[in-house]
């Protein structure tokens, strides 16, 4: 009846994928599995995260893939476990994510975005990982477990940023167009923390609270404006559940 658009930086892919299977397992009277039965449909194999909050919800980092088994190349569907949580915090219930989405070409996939996976972990630096790390470590979790919202959307974009110099290349900036000209337009706005690009984009997201949705819903807009690009503008909250199967009479 109705489902995320595709190749926007939304997750579509993995919540799509692990509702049909959990749809087609609760009609048979069976348990889902999806951490266990999700690398054979494909999901899970670059990022656990998209399972886990499946599962349940939350603000969630996941442990990533054993350095030893890393390889550029990508392994077959089921060749992997799903990375497991290693921290989860519940969303305060007073923040909201600013979502824009320009109307921009879908980003990569399939054999693309393999190709551009490949090319960027082969000339990655190193030393960001260990910047990202010690970003998440000292300044999101602690602001994620403390309820802060502003520190913690300010976290967010650094860590985006610095994932998106890794991508530079592949995809002509730390941004890719028009993103660049969008997370430039929030970035100064002050309901609007931490604005970076979702995925391979186009989504650009940015940290708010109830208190300034709309002033950040209009910030998004006249992001949008400043661009010159058309697109739609979203204000959603957290999600501290896991999906739910709903069986219609």
């Amino acid at each position: 009846r109705e489902t995320l658009p595709r190749h926007m930086g939304l997750g579509s892919g993995t919540q799509l994928a692990l509702a049909v299977l959990a749809g087609v397992a609760r009609a048979h009277d069976c348990e889902p599995r999806v951490r266990e039965r999700a690398p054979a449909l494909g999901r899970g194999g670059r990022s656990g995260v998209g399972v886990a909050a499946f599962e349940a919800g939350g603000v969630v980092l996941d442990a990533g893939h054993p350095t030893e088994r890393f390889t550029t190349d990508r392994p077959a569907d089921g060749d992997w476990r799903v990375p497991p949580v290693v921290a989860r915090h519940p969303v305060p219930d007073d923040w909201r994510f600013l979502l824009v989405v320009p109307d921009a070409d879908p980003g990569r996939s399939a054999a693309d975005e393999d190709d551009s996976m490949r090319a960027t972990v082969e000339a990655a630096d190193p030393g960001v990982a260990d910047r990202i790390a010690g970003v998440l470590q000292r300044r999101l979790l602690p602001a994620a477990a403390e309820g802060a919202v502003e520190r913690f959307g300010a976290a967010v974009g650094e860590v985006g940023r610095l994932n998106g110099a890794w991508f530079a290349d592949a995809q002509g900036g730390v941004y890719r167009p028009p993103v660049g000209d969008l997370v430039a337009a929030l970035a100064d706005d002050p309901a609007a923390f931490g604005a970076g690009q979702s995925s391979w984009g186009p989504t650009v997201y940015a940290v708010t609270d109830a208190d300034r949705a709309e002033a950040a819903r209009t910030a998004g807009e006249r992001a949008l404006a400043t661009a010159g690009v058309d697109g739609e503008v979203s204000v959603v909250r957290g999600c501290n559940e896991g999906a739910t199967v709903r069986f219609d009479a």
